[in-house]
C-alpha cells in the first residue's frame, strides 16, 4: 500500500465544495475530461473512472472545448514550467504486510 501526500487537496476541495453549493457552473475542457477518467480508471479501477463521464452527464460540471489561444496558452506554460527548477519527487511510504516496509 503506498500513502502519498496530497499538499493543499483539503484548499481545493474546500473549493469545490462552496462553488458546487452555491450552484456556479463549473467547467471542464474537453481535454481534461478524457485524462482525468483515464487516470482514475488506471489508479482506482474502471468504477472510479466512469465517474468523471457521469458527473457530466448528470451536470455537475459543463464541458467546454478549448480554443487555439487557449492552446497557445499551454504551450507557453509548458515553456515556462520547463525553466524552472524540478522539485525532488515525493517520498512514499510503502506499507508491507510484515512490517518491514
Amino acid at each position: 500500500m503506498r500513502a502519498r501526500r496530497r499538499p493543499r487537496l483539503h484548499y481545493q476541495l474546500e473549493l469545490f465544495t462552496v462553488l458546487h453549493t452555491a450552484r456556479h457552473e463549473l467547467l471542464v475542457p474537453a481535454t481534461v475530461i478524457a485524462e482525468v477518467g483515464y487516470f482514475l480508471a488506471r489508479e482506482a479501477g474502471a468504477p472510479r473512472g466512469v465517474v468523471v463521464p457521469t458527473v457530466l452527464a448528470d451536470g455537475d460540471f459543463a464541458p467546454v472545448d478549448l480554443t487555439s489561444t487557449d492552446y497557445a496558452q499551454i504551450a507557453d506554460l509548458v515553456n515556462t514550467y520547463e525553466s524552472l527548477p524540478r522539485e525532488p519527487p515525493m517520498p512514499r511510504l510503502s506499507l508491507s504486510p510484515n512490517g518491514s516496509g
